[in-house]
Parts: C-alpha cells; structure tokens; sequence
C-alpha cells in the first residue's frame, strides 16, 4: 500500500470527481497545482449555453481545465491510457510501485460501496495492491475520502464495464515560467459579454417557458458559477493578484451562491422572491465585470512580468488551504453575557415530528424528534449559553435571515456568537451592527450546510437525525446546528443587530457579549 493516510477531499463546488480527485491528490503531494488554476474562470455565457439552455449537467459540462502542457510546465507528466484492464494491470502497478496514485474510470454500478442502482459513469483512485490481487482504492464518502478493498476480478469488471480510462502522473522537468503566456492567452479569448447569465428578464421568460426544467438547470449553472469564482479566487491570491479584485470574486461568489439558494426555495415551494433575484444579479453582473476588465487590462500584464512564478512555487509547502483553516474563537478575560430575544422573528421550523408540518429546507427536510422525550431549552458551548425556542417540534423555532434589523440594549459589545446551521448549500452574508451614531460593522458571516462537518471554524453542538420525504444518495442522515464566533471590533455604543440577506441562512440563538466592568 502507497497511502498510509486519507487526503482530504478540495473543492468540490467546481471540480467533477476526477477533477477533484486530482487536485486533492496534487495538493497532498505538494505539488504547485494551484498555478493552472487559471481556466477555472468560466464564462458565465458557456454556462448559459451548456447547463441552461442544452441542459447539460455538472459531471458532463465541458470543462477545459487541467491541460497536459499545463501539468508539465509545473513538473508532471500526464499519462492517459484506453485498454482492456489487463492489459492497463502491468502499467497500474508500476506507478503503485513508483509511489503514484493511479485513476480509473469505473461502472459504480458494480462497486458494492456505491450502492448504485443503475449504469453510470465515475473515477475512483487506486492507492494499494498485494500480493493476493486485492486493490485498496479510495473514493468520495459524503465530503470525505474513504478507503475500500476490493478483489482484482471485481474491480476489473466495473472497469470493463465503464469508458475504460486509465490516467497516472510522473515527475518531469518543471518550466513555471512558461505558464505567463497560457495565462494572457486565455484571458484575451475571453468573451467580453456576458449579460445574458445576469438578466432576471431573460431567466423569467426561461421559467414561464417550463418552470419545473429550468428552475433546476438555473439552480445548479449557479452553483457551479459560485464555485468557478472562488477556485479562481484562490488562484489569484496565489499568484498575488491585487486584494481589490479577489474582493469582486468573493462578491460575486456570494452574490451567486444567495441567487442560487433563492432558485432552489422556488424549486421547492413554488414561492419565488423574484426582486430579490433581479437584485442580485444586476449587482453581481456589475462586481463581474469588474473582473472581466482586470484580465483584459495592461496593469495584469505588468503583473505577471514582475512576477516569479518559481519562487511563487515555493509557497505550496507553506501554504495553509483557507478553506481548512479553524480558527479558536473562544475568548480570554471575563465578559458578560447578552442573550437576544429573537423568538419573535422565528419563521421556520427546523424541529418536528414524523407526522409535523415542520419544513427547514422548503423540501420537507427537518430534525427529527421522535424517540426524544425532549430537547434542553439551553445549549452551553465554551461557556456560552445559547437559549433556544421553548418547545420544539410545536411551531416556528428558528429565523430564516432576510435582513431583519432587531433592536439591541445599548452598550458596547465585543463578540457575536450564533447558533445556526445552512441548507442547500453553504450560507454566506454580512451581519451588520449598527452603532447609535449610524455607523455599521459589517461581520462577513458563514455557515456550513447542515449535512456535512463545519467548514468556517464553527464548532458542531448538536446533532440529530433528519427526516427527509426522498432518500438521496451520499447524503448523511443525520444533520448538525453549529456555534460560531465573530468579534466586534469597533468599540462603540450598538443599538440594531442587521441580519443577513440570505434565506438559506438560519438562526437558532444569538448571544452578544462585552466585556466585565
């Protein structure tokens, strides 16, 4: 065996599987890949074109990333091979005795651990063999990668069955400075117009056409637009793109990913918010073009001319993934503690039983109580303690945030603290403190999905079973409210706490603090 450990799973808003495969495994060999992460800037009108009006999906969009000469200018060799798998076996286990991960295109249908019901198409990584033809291969388990051994004859079968598609990496000779004219080149061919991804008109007149189709194929083009913005995002700040740009980026991905949240509500409810969309879109269309403007300007070239991109390189083994990052939000010193009454701004209900009309994510999905005598009115995390609806499972007990403003005791406060979780989806937004001379702190606020572990230093305080109408696959059956911290940093006298705008966003308790007289 090669993998002595499970690599963690990247970015799996943007890439398909065999992408994040990829990336995942470069990223755990320390390998600079975030150097050609410059294609992932997709162009909203191909998304237009491929997911909403061809209706292409995420795992068949034509991605044009991960180029071989892109691989060997940062010192991988890219080998991709289409043959029976016995005659692939001998290459297979060569590069496991090379220590190198090798990639197959399978039939999950004939993988125990897929639990699929029909043909289908997927890559898994081979990542051991013994002598005994048994095969340790690693494959997507919700947001992680899990180890799973199988015999040759049956691993040989899936693959038999699938397109048959063999693809390993050697080392070779880097040339990172040759990577400059890939990047201009790309960013000269990129389209300048790209309004018709952002006119709400044109998405009102695709809903009024076939409401059920196009809800769904605008829903996941904006998912993966969200996840196009914040790879590129990451790429930028890699090779040290000015700070104002990866500013729009993360605009425009938050812009996105509320569009996106709201399409996925009307898909459920039927109940379509639709200035909210108008608005969102016009603003991320402005942010966007932004953007396009950078990459077609003389100030990128400058950039890229007074820039190494060897020395750049140097920085992977440094390098932390932010989107890993945790950081300790528990607070020294002595603080007082301020629960906010938030009871009458509850409009969801996200606790109920088998047979309630509880409903968290407008889809039927909520945390199951049956079989619990009772939930603690209380929940005490590092010495906070979250008060929370009186009796759940009867009635609203949670705010889904659309911009509420709740009024505050005056003082001066120095941290916020949330109890809260997301659906469909991450939640990102602004919580804003409105100080009594009309001053605002907006607080960058996020909130994990509450089917999967915390991405954004939240710590999980309780967990409990999720009642669903529809099974789904790989998606966990249990779901999780998470704490979170963010610190106030002005220290002046706040009167109004200003929710985010973003419905996908929900609140459970909010407790503010300041600090002991």
């Amino acid at each position: 065996m090669i993998i002595s450990e499970v690599f963690d799973r990247k970015d799996m808003d943007y890439f398909n599987c065999l992408h994040s495969q990829i990336y995942s495994y470069m990223k755990y060999k320390k390998v600079p890949i975030d150097l050609i992460l410059y294609r992932c800037l997709e162009e909203p009108l191909n998304l237009f074109q491929n997911m909403i009006e061809n209706g292409k999906s995420r795992w068949r969009y034509p991605f044009d990333i991960f180029d071989a000469t892109d691989f060997e200018q940062i010192g991988i060799r890219v080998h991709h091979r289409k043959d029976p798998f016995y005659e692939l076996k001998s290459d297979i286990l060569g590069s496991l005795d090379q220590e190198e991960v090798v990639f197959l295109s399978v039939n999950p249908f004939y993988l125990p651990h897929r639990e699929e019901n029909q043909d289908g198409r997927h890559w898994l990584m081979v990542v051991g063999y013994d002598q005994a033809n048994k095969y340790l291969i690693m494959d997507e388990e919700y947001t992680y990668y899990a180890t799973f051994e199988y015999e040759e004859e049956v691993l040989a079968e899936a693959f038999s069955n699938g397109p048959q598609h063999l693809i390993y990496f050697s080392p070779c000779e880097p040339f990172y400075e040759k990577l400059k004219e890939s990047y201009l080149q790309f960013y000269k061919q990129y389209n300048r117009e790209q309004d018709v991804f952002f006119d709400a008109g044109v998405f009102w007149e695709q809903l009024e056409k076939n409401a059920d189709t196009m809800t769904n194929r605008y829903f996941l083009a904006y998912r993966l637009f969200v996840g196009s913005m914040q790879i590129t995002k990451k790429f930028f700040q890699y090779i040290k793109i000015p700070g104002n740009i990866v500013d729009h980026l993360e605009t425009v991905a938050k812009l996105a990913e509320n569009i996106s949240s709201v399409i996925k509500k009307f898909e459920l409810t039927g109940r379509l918010n639709y200035s909210f969309v108008e608005e969102k879109m016009r603003a991320a269309r402005d942010q966007f073009y932004n953007i396009i403007e950078y990459v077609h300007s003389e100030t990128l070239v400058e950039h890229l001319t007074s820039l190494s991109l060897s020395e750049v390189a140097k920085q992977t083994d440094i390098m932390a993934d932010s989107s890993n990052e945790y950081m300790d939000v528990g607070q020294g010193g002595t603080f007082n503690q301020h629960q906010i009454d938030i009871s009458s701004y509850y409009n969801n209900q996200a606790f109920g039983y088998s047979n309630s009309s509880a409903d968290l994510t407008g889809g039927g999905e909520f945390f199951l109580l049956d079989g619990r005598s009772s939930l603690q009115g209380v929940v005490v995390h590092k010495d906070i303690e979250f008060s929370f609806c009186k009796h759940p499972g009867h009635g609203n007990d949670n705010v889904t945030c659309q911009g509420q403003v709740i009024p505050i005791d005056c003082r001066v406060y120095n941290g916020i603290w949330l109890l809260g979780c997301a659906e469909w989806g991450n939640a990102k937004g602004y919580i804003g403190i409105q100080f009594e001379d009309g001053d605002v702190e907006h607080i960058p606020a996020q909130l994990t999905d509450w089917a999967w572990r915390p991405r954004f230093g939240e710590a999980i305080v309780m967990t409990l079973p999720v009642f669903r109408k529809v099974k789904m696959a790989f998606v966990p059956d249990e779901g999780h409210i998470f704490a979170v911290h963010y610190p106030i940093t002005r220290e002046k006298r706040a009167c109004k706490l200003l929710l985010p705008n973003c419905p996908n966003f929900h609140i459970f308790s909010i407790v503010m603090t300041s600090f002991a007289a």
